[in-house]
């Protein structure tokens, strides 16, 4: 757009600013005078004093203008999403981990009845396509529908790099996060080398008025904690959005830089989706999303808000 146009439109806006310093200037000069002109060090018959009440009646005025389009002034008008398919891997991977409908499917340790895993990840991920699609169903078999597999496939495109996991859990998945993180360090163990440590795959848990990075067990019954301080609820924003913006603060005290970490938003539920994502703005961390039909490419975006008029 040109300057022109974004001139026309925010008029307010560049008024305000173009208008108040000038005005602070003029107003203050005109107090200096009345502080000078009161203690004696200049003549009271140069001084004017309807020049102060109105340089204080503007500066008030523009003021007030500066709060009622204030909307105008600091809103970001335009954020600019950046979206590069299949990003180069990062070393630090954020999660929201769906549940598993227990109620209308039986698991066997997180994987779906009547489907076998090879422990190579690259042809499960494949067998789980054909799963999906009626006509390509061996004489026998039922389709199969897993929702770990596009949390499975955002971590497949970071295989190599990938040095750390962190889940977000809600109440529901909680309780099966160990089946999860088994997955990733015994199953799947070929393909995410680097996690075999217990401490890379982990739970953000409350810690206090902040939040603590806690290792996920990966045998037994899984997460024994308490649920209020260990599960996040997926539909309420402020709650997700202050604990991630911590996660944030603890990843820098532990050297992990903001270009190392990927939130992928594809799991959970669509408000932890946009927390995810806004929590990204303006940082140099970014967010992806898996596509769920194919080609079930991985999709990042790099979110950054654009000056006004761009």
């Amino acid at each position: 757009m040109p300057w022109w146009r974004s001139l026309l439109r925010y008029w307010k806006p560049f008024l305000t600013v173009l208008v108040l310093p000038v005005a602070g200037n003029v107003f203050a000069g005109e107090l200096r005078d009345l502080v000078y002109t009161g203690f004696g060090w200049k003549d009271p018959a140069h001084y004017l004093w309807w020049t102060t009440g109105i340089a204080g009646a503007l500066v008030l005025a523009m003021s007030a203008v500066a709060v009622l389009v204030g909307r105008d002034l600091f809103r970001p008008h335009n954020i600019a999403l950046g979206p590069r398919r299949n990003p180069h891997p990062h070393p630090h991977v954020v999660l929201f981990l769906s549940n598993l409908n227990t109620a209308h499917g039986r698991f066997d340790a997180g994987v779906p009845d009547g489907l076998s895993l090879s422990g190579d990840l690259d042809a499960d991920l494949r067998e789980l396509v054909r799963r999906k699609n009626p006509k390509d169903l061996r004489h026998g078999e039922a389709a199969v529908r897993w929702p770990w597999e596009m949390s499975l496939r955002g971590l497949f495109q970071h295989r190599g790099a990938l040095r750390s996991v962190t889940l977000v859990c809600s109440r529901e998945s909680l309780v099966q996060a160990h089946w999860f993180a088994r997955l990733l360090t015994d199953r799947y163990a070929a393909a995410f080398p680097h996690l075999l440590n217990p401490d890379h795959v982990r739970l953000l848990v409350r810690a206090g008025r902040s939040v603590a990075l806690s290792a996920c067990p990966t045998t037994g019954e899984g997460c024994a904690g308490d649920p209020a301080v260990m599960a996040w609820d997926f539909e309420d924003y402020d709650e997700l959005y202050g604990g991630l913006v911590a996660m944030m603060d603890q990843f820098a005290r532990e050297g992990t830089r903001d270009t190392d970490v990927m939130v992928d938003v594809t799991g959970g539920q669509k408000p932890n989706s946009v927390v995810g994502a806004l929590l990204t703005v303006n940082r140099r961390a970014k967010f992806q999303y898996v596509q769920t039909n194919t080609p079930n490419e991985v999709i990042a975006y790099d979110l950054m808000t654009d000056p006004v008029g761009n």
